[in-house]
C-alpha cells in the first residue's frame, strides 16, 4: 500500500552543471485520501439532510454514509421526548455482520458512567476521542459484561464520539469506531 509519494529535486550550477542543492518532498497520500473520504461523507450527509424529511431515514442514511466512508461501525443515539438518549441507528461496514451486530449492541449506556465515551461526551457536551483502545480501557468503559464481550469480539481499536447539538441544545451523539489493525479513526 502506497502511503507516501516522494519527489526529489536537484539544483545545478548553470556554468558547471554540478549539483549545488539536492532536496526531497514527501506527501502523505493516506492523509489526503482520508481527508477526501471524510469530505465525501460530509457532502453526502449534508445532501441527505437537505432532501430527506423523515428523521429516522436521515439517521439511517447518515450512519450508512459513515460506514461507507470511514468508520467500520456507527452508533447513532438521539434524545427522546422523555429526555433520555435512545439508540436510533446502528450500522456495520461488513454486510454479513450488520444484522447480528445491530441485535447485539443493546441500549445506550448509563449516562452517569464515568468512562464510557457516549456518557462522557453527553455530560461534557464535547466530543471524546479514544485513539488507542487497550484491554484496560475496555474494562473501565464497559457498561456491563455483555458490552465488554462485544468490544472484545469486535476488536475495537479506536473511536470518536461527537455530540450533535444546535442552538445550544444537545440532540444526540454519533460514535464512529474502528477495529483491529486498520489505522485509528483519527488517523488519515
Amino acid at each position: 500500500v502506497l502511503t507516501e509519494y516522494c519527489e526529489w529535486h536537484v539544483e545545478r550550477d548553470p556554468q558547471t552543471n554540478a549539483v549545488t542543492r539536492w532536496f526531497g518532498t514527501c506527501t502523505d497520500v493516506d492523509a489526503i485520501r482520508g481527508a477526501a473520504e471524510r469530505d465525501a461523507f460530509l457532502a453526502r450527509a449534508d445532501a441527505l439532510f437537505g432532501v430527506e424529511l423523515d428523521a429516522d431515514a436521515i439517521v439511517q442514511a447518515v450512519a450508512r454514509a459513515a460506514v461507507a466512508s470511514f468508520a467500520d461501525y456507527v452508533l447513532f443515539d438521539l434524545l427522546g421526548e422523555d429526555g433520555n438518549l435512545r439508540r436510533a441507528a446502528v450500522e456495520h461496514r461488513d454486510a454479513s455482520r450488520r444484522e447480528p451486530f445491530q441485535r447485539s449492541v443493546g441500549d445506550v449506556p448509563p449516562l452517569d458512567h464515568p468512562v464510557h465515551p457516549i456518557a462522557a461526551a453527553w455530560r461534557g457536551g464535547e466530543g471524546v476521542l479514544v485513539p488507542r483502545i487497550d484491554a484496560t480501557w475496555m474494562e473501565q468503559a464497559a457498561a456491563d459484561g455483555a458490552h465488554l464481550a462485544r468490544m472484545r469480539e469486535e476488536g475495537i481499536s479506536s473511536l470518536i464520539t461527537v455530540v450533535i447539538s444546535a442552538r445550544g441544545r444537545k440532540h444526540g451523539t454519533l460514535t464512529f469506531c474502528r477495529p483491529g489493525p486498520r489505522p485509528g479513526i483519527c488517523s488519515p
